[in-house]
Formats: C-alpha cells, sequence, structure tokens
C-alpha cells in the first residue's frame, strides 16, 4: 500500500526510483501511457498502459536504462503549474489529464477527497517531466544503482475498477548502497566525537571509524561498573579518547583505551 514521506524513511528514494523507472520504459516505449507511481511499504510501482505485453527481457532492458539514468545525476526540479500549462503538458496523457481533472475537483491522486490544496506540481529530471507532488531526492545520482531491482509485472485496473483499462503495472524496490560491513558482533551502535562505538559483549567495545568501518580499537573494559551489552546510551561524550554515557539507572561510565 501507499506509504506517507513522513511514516517512511525510504519514501523519496522510492519515489524517485519510480520516475526513472517510468522514464526508461517511456524511451522503451516512445507512444506508452503513464498513471500513478508510488512508493509502497517495502519498494515502488509505477501503472502503464503499453502496445504489448512486458516479458522478462524488458524488465532488464529497463533495469539498464535506469541505472544509465542514474549515472546522469540529474536533479529532480519541482515546479508549480496552472491546471491549463498540466493540460497542455500532459495532452498525450489521457490518465494524466484524468488526474488533474481530479486535482481541479479536489481530489488526490487516487480520486479520493484531497487535502483542499489546489495547487498542481510536476517534478522534472533529464527530459522526464511527471505530474507530482513529491518529494524526492535531490539527484537521480542518490538512487544506488547496485540497490535497484524490478520485480515483477501484473496487471492492474486503472482506479481499482474492473470496467476501466487494464494497466501493467511494474513493481520495483532500492535500497541504500552499503558502504561497509563488520563481524564486530556489534550492538546498540552510537556515534559522538565522530567515532562509532558499539557493544561487543559483556564489558565489551569496539570503536570504528563510521566512513570506513576501520576498528580504531576494541575490548575496552569500564572504569565503572555495568555490563555493556544491556547498555543504554545517554548524553554520550568523548574526551581525551575516552567515551563517557550513562545507563538506563543513571549510572555514569567510562569507557577507553
Amino acid at each position: 500500500m501507499p506509504v506517507s514521506p513522513d511514516s517512511d524513511p525510504y519514501y523519496r528514494l522510492r519515489h524517485s526510483a519510480a520516475h526513472v523507472m517510468a522514464q526508461a520504459v517511456l524511451e522503451l516505449f516512445p507512444g506508452g501511457k503513464i498513471a500513478i507511481g508510488p512508493p509502497i511499504e517495502d519498494g515502488f510501482y509505477y501503472d502503464f498502459d503499453l502496445p504489448r505485453p512486458l516479458t522478462p527481457e524488458d524488465l532488464s532492458e529497463i533495469e539498464q536504462r535506469m541505472r544509465r539514468i542514474i549515472a546522469g545525476n540529474f536533479p529532480f526540479a519541482r515546479r508549480v503549474v496552472s491546471a491549463e500549462e498540466a493540460q497542455a503538458l500532459f495532452k498525450d496523457q489521457p490518465y494524466k489529464l484524468e488526474l488533474i481533472a481530479g486535482l481541479q475537483a479536489g481530489q488526490d491522486e487516487y480520486g479520493e477527497a484531497g487535502d483542499g490544496s489546489a495547487v498542481i506540481t510536476t517534478y522534472k529530471h533529464d527530459s522526464f517531466e511527471d505530474l507530482c507532488r513529491g518529494p524526492h531526492v535531490e539527484h537521480t545520482g542518490e538512487i544506488p544503482p547496485d540497490g535497484l531491482k524490478l520485480l515483477s509485472v501484473s496487471g492492474a485496473y486503472w482506479r481499482g475498477d474492473e470496467h476501466r483499462p487494464m494497466l501493467q503495472r511494474i513493481y520495483g524496490t532500492t535500497r541504500l548502497h552499503q558502504a561497509w560491513s563488520v563481524g564486530t558482533g556489534a550492538t546498540s551502535p552510537i556515534i559522538a566525537g565522530g567515532v562509532l562505538f558499539a557493544a561487543t559483549g559483556l564489558n565489551g567495545i569496539v570503536a570504528l571509524d563510521p566512513r570506513s568501518g576501520r576498528q580504531l580499537w576494541g575490548s575496552a573494559l569500564p572504569t565503572a561498573g555495568g555490563t555493556i551489552g544491556s547498555i543504554h546510551w545517554e548524553s554520550p561524550i568523548v574526551i581525551g579518547g575516552r567515551l563517557y554515557c550513562t545507563d538506563e539507572n543513571g549510572q555514569l561510565s567510562a569507557y577507553g583505551l
């Protein structure tokens, strides 16, 4: 189901990936018609009206095109348009024209009662401009190409109405790029003083460079009591190479080399 930018930290990333996918599909099918493409709980989708059924080979080609677009590092530019401007912009896109009419009538993109805002906005990256309220990432380069995957195609009636056209819905997912991973068995990570600290078991702690994952030091012992494995980090600070913090009982502990 669609999600909110206030509740989903991946909203901007997935929403932007949906726009990039729509551009890639229209490159492959220049006469294609586009409907809506929201982020959802585990990824994103976009609905298309295309001249033929999509194949697994099409999905592979669309993915490749998406990665080329991502590599272009194109900014997402928002602009406010009038209803007349929007209708002219999407004159060859019947589903968008229906959406514009709905926005004028106070509806949202799903045909439900909207928030009362009559503002119509678009977002553009590269040559692709879509009717959209956003938000998006700053530019396509923020979408990790190695975290992108198109998953499947299914049928979906426009507006969920069996009397309306059957569209092709492409599902995809994307995730953040994993910069590094280390097998420390660490828990409860926090950053203080530019260093990443994490518990490594009873009375054990490890300090890492947060950018590279390189271990700076580890297996330090507390100067005051407490079990680091269950520590509740509070107000951590680093002074003179030592980490100071309090636990859930308010006990102050210091950890160092």
